[in-house]
């Protein structure tokens, strides 16, 4: 199995954006994009207020 690069994921931050992005703009988001978005903005926060 071929790893794929760092460079191509998101990171949380950048989920968090997109996420703003779209609440600001009024556009819903598909929900399984909305829902991995979140998890991912969400685990972010988690590790910032672990360390």
């Amino acid at each position: 199995m071929t790893s794929i690069p760092q460079k191509y994921f998101l990171s949380a931050q950048a989920c968090s954006g997109i996420l703003v992005r779209a609440a600001r703009r009024g556009k819903k988001l598909p929900t399984m994009l909305d829902r991995v978005l979140k998890q991912q903005a969400h685990a972010q926060d988690l590790q910032d207020s672990q360390g």
